[in-house]
């Protein structure tokens, strides 16, 4: 039997992605608000992340990188059973 659209339910879901859509929207302008009213904070921040990034790309260019040992290699089992080892 075929059911009928609920109205109800479909806009019940359509109320709730705008609901989420809004919260996202707030969330994203108070942050905004927040950045803009401590410059000091938000450049430190961005300061430290860029700081720390620069800082791995210089250690990483003045120490030379370490050299791994070979690992070493097995004949196969069949070689030493014949005595060809």
């Amino acid at each position: 039997m075929h059911q009928p659209f609920d109205v109800h339910r479909f806009t019940l879901a359509a109320r709730t992605m705008t609901s989420s859509a809004r919260k996202l929207k707030l969330l994203l302008w108070k942050n905004y608000v927040l950045q803009k009213r401590k410059p000091l904070v938000t450049f430190f921040e961005i300061g430290s992340v860029a700081f720390f990034a620069v800082l791995l790309l210089f250690i990483r260019q003045v120490r030379s990188p370490v050299q791994k040992q070979k690992t070493p290699t097995f004949r196969n089992i069949k070689e030493y059973k014949n005595g060809l080892a």
